[in-house]
C-alpha cells in the first residue's frame, strides 16, 4: 500500500464500500457512502470490524465510524472540507 498512499505503516486492507451520488469535482459532489473495512493493517496491528457511513456534499464531508475490534471499541464522527484537486482539511 505504500506506493499508493505513501504510508509505510499501512499494510493489508480489505473493504466493501458502496457509494451513490453525483459529481466528481469537490464543489459539485453530492454523494453518500458506507460499508465495512476488515481487516486493515496499521503500524504492525490488524484492525477488524470497522463500519463507515458518510457523505460528501459540495466541498464538505462528514462521516461516522464504529470500530469493534478486540483491542479497541470506538465510535467517532469526523467532518471537514475538500479544497482543490488533492487538498484536504479536517
Amino acid at each position: 500500500m505504500d506506493p499508493i498512499l505513501r504510508n509505510d505503516q499501512l499494510s493489508t486492507i480489505n473493504a466493501a464500500i458502496t457509494a451513490s451520488g453525483k459529481g466528481f469535482a469537490p464543489d459539485k459532489m453530492d454523494t453518500r457512502f458506507g460499508g465495512t473495512i476488515s481487516p486493515v493493517g496499521y503500524n504492525n496491528y490488524v484492525y477488524q470490524n470497522i463500519s463507515l457511513d458518510g457523505n460528501i456534499r459540495e466541498n464538505s464531508f462528514q462521516f461516522t465510524t464504529d470500530i469493534n475490534d478486540p483491542n479497541i471499541d470506538l465510535n467517532g464522527t469526523a467532518s471537514g472540507y475538500l479544497f482543490g484537486q488533492y487538498c484536504l482539511q479536517v
